[in-house]
């Protein structure tokens, strides 16, 4: 007879939460996602999705609340799913930017994949589709650029 096994610890739902956010993207975004649009495009799009499951999953197990700050709503997602070691996020004018040192997330430096030139960067679409998520707004298509590097520095519009 074969046993099954529980374990019901909700502070483990992220992954879960991550991957019903891919699956809700892949959906909602399969009209749009082509090979003219890239990697990067797609990942942008796929990965506002997983941001918003996770924000929701914050919110449920009420490890943040509605209103949060900016600042601080990346620093509990930082602390709950180890984005990276070292995030920087800043607003200027209404843009706002992210800059990371020792990702935890890179398909390419940490997964090692060979992205053949291209980027498949999941960080400003997650942290893009947490805060809007908070902030009760609709997710968009995104207006996010990357720069990769050492320091890999991400600037997007959160108010479009």
């Amino acid at each position: 007879m074969a046993r099954f096994f529980s374990r019901k610890d909700p502070a483990k739902n992220y992954l879960n939460k991550a991957i019903i956010g891919l699956g809700a993207g892949i959906v909602k975004s399969r009209k749009i996602l082509n090979l003219s649009f890239g990697p990067q495009g797609a990942m942008d799009i796929l990965s506002i999705w997983i941001g918003q499951e996770i924000a929701k999953e914050l919110l449920s197990q009420k490890k943040v609340k509605p209103g949060i700050s900016e600042n601080e709503l990346i620093e509990k997602l930082l602390e709950e799913i180890r984005l990276a070691e070292d995030l920087n996020f800043s607003e200027i004018n209404g843009e706002s930017s992210v800059t990371i040192q020792n990702c935890l997330i890179c398909p390419k430096k940490v997964g090692g994949y060979d992205l053949e030139g291209e980027t498949a960067c999941p960080v400003g679409g997650i942290i893009m589709g947490a805060l809007t998520f908070v902030k009760g707004a609709s997710p968009s298509l995104p207006n996010i650029t990357l720069n990769p590097g050492e320091f890999c520095k991400i600037s997007m519009d959160l108010n479009n």
